[in-house]
């Protein structure tokens, strides 16, 4: 479930990096989707359970505002349709499947669920083998994907707080919370002392090497490779953060 919910906030904050237009259709559209990602985080306490359809029929909701976001630079932003094209495909289809598992029974229902999962993650990194005028804006994924980590940071602070409380302030329970406490705050700091500086350092790199236009196609492949390591190596790092709030 987590990394089906973190797949949706990548699609949004990947069509946000090329084209984020901060009007009145862009500011709506994000607000329904980030409803619609609320129901799911309001049934996904029993998703795999009698509110599998609540949660499949939230998330389809936040794939068709992303879809009608890509309609719509499409329309507008011509040099940019061979990225866009990817992901109306791969939207489409994610969002179809996620639309059929509402009828279909369980377990075959998670079954879709997981395939639409690995459609949504083929996207990105089909986007960035096409060669087009917009590429990713390379100076501002390090802040956006920076904004996740210090959320689910936030949420392991709140796990060891809960604790402490649902414990009745017991002794043990006290000093479990401080370690506790110490092991995110030496998570956050490592990340954003260490790891945040060094990857806005290499994806720089890669956006000036795109920018000389001196690489072999070889080389471009590379530099596309290093952009898709960036996303999806915050996905164990944030799920790793997840999980250690919830221990």
């Amino acid at each position: 479930l987590f990394v089906t919910v973190w797949f949706s906030w990548v699609g949004f904050t990947l069509y946000a990096n090329r084209f984020d237009t901060d009007d009145v259709v862009f500011r709506i559209a994000k607000l329904v989707a980030t409803g619609s990602i609320a129901g799911c985080a309001a049934s996904a306490s029993d998703a795999v359970g009698e509110l599998a359809v609540p949660f499949a029929a939230c998330y389809l909701g936040s794939r068709l505002v992303l879809l009608a976001l890509y309609l719509r630079a499409w329309r507008h932003v011509q040099e940019a349709r061979p990225t866009v094209g990817v992901y109306l495909l791969t939207v489409s289809l994610s969002a179809a499947l996620w639309a059929v598992s509402l009828v279909v029974p369980s377990p075959a229902r998670y079954v879709l669920w997981a395939i639409a999962v690995l459609v949504s993650a083929a996207g990105p990194v089909l986007a960035t083998l096409r060669s087009d005028k917009v590429p990713l804006q390379i100076e501002h994924l390090p802040e956006r994907f920076g904004l996740l980590v210090i959320l689910v940071l936030g949420e392991a602070v709140a796990s060891a707080a809960r604790g402490v409380h649902d414990a009745s302030w017991a002794s043990i329970s006290i000093g479990v919370g401080v370690l506790a406490f110490a092991v995110v705050a030496g998570v956050w700091w490592i990340y954003f002392d260490i790891t945040a500086p060094s990857s806005a350092r290499e994806l720089q790199d890669v956006g000036e090497e795109e920018d000389a236009k001196s690489s072999s196609d070889a080389d471009s492949h590379v530099s596309d490779a290093r952009h898709d390591l960036f996303v999806y190596g915050h996905l164990p790092l944030t799920f790793g953060i997840v999980l250690a709030g919830v221990g």
